[in-house]
Order: structure tokens, then C-alpha cells, then sequence
């Protein structure tokens, strides 16, 4: 079966919103080709900017961390349930997609969110699966 690799990442830029109260990223040019014969940036950030996958240990004392996962684990088949609109995504809602579910690796929920990307209402309301649908 072909496979088909989307990239799902948002640009990382030092204007762009993150989280409330913590540092944005920043770039700064360290050597150049003109000057020193290659290029290099010094980039700093905080592990929790941008598209990123967050691991048991963001939120969990003695849980594991990415580099804990073999990394086969990070790609398989997915398929997209639309969510749009909707507050919580429910048990109940996930239902009807209990088949397809069963044969695929993840499940990616199109919340349309990604319209709300760099903006302060990104962070508001957020839609979330309900406690029973995580599971």
C-alpha cells in the first residue's frame, strides 16, 4: 500500500503566539558562509512551542519521555474525523467511527482550530476529547 507523509507542522518565526507566560522562540544568526565559511543559527525555544508532540512526562511525574518511544511509533495509517463545532468530543460521537478506528494507527480530530493559529483565541475553548473518548 503507498504511503503518503502530510506534514502537519506550523512555521516556527519569533512573532509567532505561544503559550501564555512562556518565551516565544528566538533565532539568532552565528556564522555565516561570507564570513566564516558555513552558516549557522543559534535557535532557542521551550520544548512546548509550536506543533510538537507532548509526552506522559509533560504532565505526569515519572512518565516517559519522547525519546522513551521507539520511533515507529510516531508514523502509521490515520484517518481525520470532522469535529468542527462541536465543544468536546464525546465517547458517544466516536462511536459511529468505532470500525474504522479498530484498523488504523491514529486519529487526527479537524476541529478547524487551525484557523484560529496565531491568534489569541487559539488558546480559548480549545476543543478536547471527553476524559472516556481519550481512553
Amino acid at each position: 500500500m503507498p504511503t503518503k507523509l502530510i506534514d502537519l507542522t506550523q512555521l516556527l518565526n519569533e512573532q509567532m503566539l505561544v503559550y501564555p507566560d512562556t518565551a516565544p522562540p528566538t533565532f539568532r544568526v552565528t556564522n555565516t558562509v561570507d564570513r566564516d565559511g558555513y552558516n549557522e543559527h543559534l535557535i532557542s525555544m521551550l520544548s512546548h512551542t509550536g506543533t510538537h508532540i507532548d509526552s506522559p512526562r509533560h504532565m505526569l511525574e515519572g512518565g516517559k519521555s519522547l525519546d522513551q518511544f521507539p520511533i515507529d511509533q510516531f508514523t502509521g495509517r490515520a484517518m481525520v474525523i470532522d469535529c468542527r463545532g462541536k465543544n468536546e468530543i464525546s465517547l458517544n460521537f466516536l462511536q459511529r467511527f468505532k470500525s474504522k478506528i479498530a484498523s488504523i494507527d491514529f486519529v487526527l480530530f479537524f476541529t478547524g482550530w487551525q484557523d484560529r493559529w496565531n491568534t489569541k483565541g487559539y488558546f480559548e475553548d480549545c476543543p478536547i476529547p471527553a476524559g472516556e473518548a481519550a481512553l
